[in-house]
């Protein structure tokens, strides 16, 4: 790993200008429109906690250890020395789905390499490269729009099962879907996610299973009314 005491110090200077209200706003806004709901830990600290994820490049169960062992990241977050993690496990890989979802993982790096550029706190040029070099933001960004698709397929095959009134491995065997219904349609595909190639083969594959759902639908389902769940998948 390497030397980060300069990007502590800077990000720990700079924090209150990185995360100002407008952009903690725009970070708000992912989780509701009129802002009434509160997410349960503030969006801003999980925004700091990814950047130290994407240059250090650890993982996410790191990155809750680090809370409660590294004072570096509890400088840097401005968290208690409580001996609790700032946040649960989970927490971190919903809201950097949520941060793609809405282009502001795109946001948050442009927003850090600028201020760091503007403000010369840090080398903004080595931590363009290492933010998007990172498979936080780079690999990791694809496989997560994969995994949105494969989460929404198994969406509608538990809905579509309800409706049938069968099982959920039964409408997987009857449509030969292939990718839905295991550990995730990541761990089904398997593939090198670097490679572009690969990327648009499985996209092809995913694309498949999808028309193979839509025509298994089709076959046994009635056209659902508008409000019904499986319409809404």
């Amino acid at each position: 790993m390497k030397s980060t005491g300069k990007l502590y110090s800077f990000l720990r200077k700079e924090r209150d200008v990185i995360f100002d209200e407008p952009f903690q706003r725009e970070l708000l806004a992912m989780y509701c429109q009129d802002q009434a709901c509160a997410p349960p830990v503030p969006p801003a600290m999980l925004a700091m906690v990814t950047l130290l994820q994407a240059y250090e490049k650890c993982t996410d169960a790191n990155a809750v250890e680090q809370t409660v062992f590294d004072f570096r990241w509890k400088m840097v977050l401005a968290v208690g020395d409580d001996g609790d993690p700032a946040f649960a496990h989970g927490v971190l890989p919903t809201f950097r789905r949520r941060m793609i979802e809405h282009d502001m993982d795109k946001r948050l790096v442009e927003r850090t390499v600028e201020i760091a550029r503007i403000n010369s706190g840090f080398d903004s040029k080595a931590l363009r490269v290492a933010l998007d070099s990172s498979p936080i933001w780079g690999a990791g960004r694809v496989e997560d729009t994969f995994h949105l698709i494969g989460h929404a397929l198994a969406v509608v095959v538990t809905c579509a099962a309800v409706s049938v009134g069968c099982g959920k491995a039964e409408v997987i065997e009857q449509a030969k879907l292939q990718l839905v219904g295991g550990s995730g349609v990541k761990a089904a595909l398997d593939i090198d996610w670097s490679s572009e190639v690969a990327q648009h083969e499985a996209l092809q594959q995913l694309r498949g299973e999808g028309q193979r759902t839509r025509q298994w639908l089709q076959g046994r389902v009635p056209k659902p009314a508008a409000d019904d769940p499986i319409a809404e998948a």
